[in-house]
């Protein structure tokens, strides 16, 4: 009898951001399994990446200022504001990866995933706010009733555009905010583009706030053509009510480029959405993707979807699946079924107390503890 090959799902998932920063993301997974259910299957997950961000906007010290700027600095984003708080483990918590597969015991992995994707974007949440407060550090170089604008200023050296923070007050505690930037030997004000964006409407509570926070790719990518990245990156968050809210989207998003430093990547679109109310959190992203490797000559995107839940105590769940494309193609052929999910609990001191995979016969994760020791008893799929 003919041994049965391999079939191998891989994904590898790399988000390279830069407007004068830079964040690099790189999620790797990889499946593998006998459609005749022998020999074990192997789950790895990598979560890499140190958040390299350079901030490349500088304002010269020691402008003239205009005076009376705090209303509009302290209208800004904070941190607060923008945060996903995923309970931490601590010192003791492994790097994701370190492990092919959790075991009942040991910390869990899809925690320490969920983890650390929260700090991945945390981290960029954190980096453009502080951009914007960094630039208003100084007095800002105009005013008008309703406004203030640091710069233009044009760094100088290599750097071909000129940048300028516009800070508008709409309404009461409703502001917006734009850093924008031009080619630097434009004049014309009419040449400002976008690159950073958004509002914020402040709570009543210090440091509570709702709003927006965009990032202009495509417009970065106009006025330098060389420039690796397209598309935009959206954030929205609210803490001003008892449920605390924050998404992040990734529309059309790529590193594409075809000059030195860019990696001709496919487009990406993804979600992720965090609420939580007292404590208690519900953490879910989603992303189309071609999982397949390249060697396999299937370019049909699948779809990828992680929700994760957790107590006010830190216990929490992981539900994972992958759907679509040609991995539904490829199980429906061994005949079995149309997705593959995985699920791990975790206790409030963030062992994994549980986890199972299907379809069975992969065994991609063997079954192993108690599903009604977990925190969420069943399995909720984004």
């Amino acid at each position: 009898m003919t041994e049965e090959p391999l079939h191998t799902l891989e994904l590898e998932l790399e988000l390279e951001l830069e407007l004068e920063l830079k964040l690099e993301l790189e999620l790797e997974l990889e499946l593998e399994f006998d459609p005749t259910g022998s020999p074990p299957g192997i789950m790895v997950v990598e979560l890499e990446g140190p958040m390299r961000w350079m901030i490349a906007v500088w304002f010269a010290v020691g402008v003239t200022g205009c005076g009376r700027d705090e209303e509009y600095v302290e209208a800004l984003p904070n941190a607060n504001q923008v945060r996903i708080a995923v309970p931490e483990e601590g010192s003791s918590r492994q790097a994701l990866g370190e492990s092919s597969a959790a075991l009942v015991g040991t910390t869990s992995e899809f925690y320490q995933f969920t983890y650390g994707v929260s700090t991945g974007l945390n981290t960029t949440t954190v980096a453009l706010i502080a951009l914007l407060k960094g630039i208003t550090t100084y007095p800002s170089t105009s005013s008008t009733l309703t406004s203030r604008t640091w710069g233009p200023h044009t760094p100088g050296g290599l750097e071909p555009l000129t940048f300028r923070l516009v800070v508008t007050k709409l309404a009461t505690d409703h502001f917006s905010f734009s850093l924008e930037g031009r080619k630097k030997d434009s004049i014309s004000d009419a040449d400002f583009l976008p690159l950073l964006d958004g509002d914020v409407t402040k709570g009543a509570a210090v440091n509570t706030g709702r709003g927006s926070i965009t990032v202009h790719f495509d417009n970065r990518r106009t006025l330098i053509p060389s420039a690796c990245e397209r598309g935009n990156v959206v954030f929205v968050f609210d803490n001003t009510q008892p449920t605390v809210t924050n998404d992040v989207t990734l529309d059309q998003f790529a590193n594409d480029n075809t000059g030195v430093g860019c990696k001709q990547e496919p487009i990406t679109d993804a979600s992720y959405h965090f609420d939580q109310t007292a404590g208690a959190g519900n953490f879910v992203f989603s992303f189309k993707a071609n999982i397949q490797k390249a060697t396999e000559s299937k370019p049909a995107l699948e779809d990828v979807s992680i929700r994760s839940r957790w107590t006010s105590a830190g216990a929490g769940r992981a539900d994972f699946e992958i759907a679509g494309g040609e991995v539904a193609t490829d199980l429906a052929a061994a005949s079995l079924g149309a997705s593959v999910t995985a699920s791990q609990c975790w206790s409030s001191s963030f062992a994994t107390i549980y986890e199972t995979s299907a379809p069975a016969q992969l065994n991609l994760i063997p079954t192993d503890g108690n599903e009604s020791a977990c925190a969420f008893t069943s399995a909720m799929l984004p």
